[in-house]
């Protein structure tokens, strides 16, 4: 079996999706901000971040033949990373939600630990 591993385009392609997913909705939401409460848009904002984290979580991990957990977490964390440098060079500011960080990260993990789960089925299959 021919070993493949992500590469670091991989994981900025990651980051470059899931943002793009994140911040559309988010700003999105911040033109209709007057019709929405800000609990709502905190929760779909949380949401988008994860959902967005388990996307590219799982798409990174089709990249590798082995480690999903540990590249489902990389994806996150650059994804959060690269979600820091925009709200910095949208607002100017380095301060971003702790929920936003922690919805990439765990999105991006649980997109690994599903891609794993995929791999070891395919492979139990395969064993019988």
């Amino acid at each position: 079996m021919v070993q493949r591993k992500a590469e670091p385009r991989h994981y900025f392609a990651a980051a470059a999706v899931s943002n793009g997913i994140v911040w559309t909705l988010t700003l999105f939401m911040l033109m209709i901000k007057k019709h929405i409460s800000s609990q709502v848009f905190l929760i779909i904002h949380i949401t988008s971040c994860t959902i967005s984290g388990i996307l590219v979580g799982y798409l990174t991990s089709r990249q590798s033949s082995e480690k999903h957990l540990k590249i489902g977490f990389t994806t996150g964390l650059v994804s959060s990373l690269f979600y820091i440098a925009v709200s910095r060079v949208m607002f100017g500011t380095f301060e971003t939600n702790i929920w936003t960080l922690i919805g990439l990260l765990f999105g991006g993990i649980v997109g690994g630990a599903l891609w794993k789960m995929k791999v070891e089925k395919m492979r139990l299959f395969h064993s019988i």
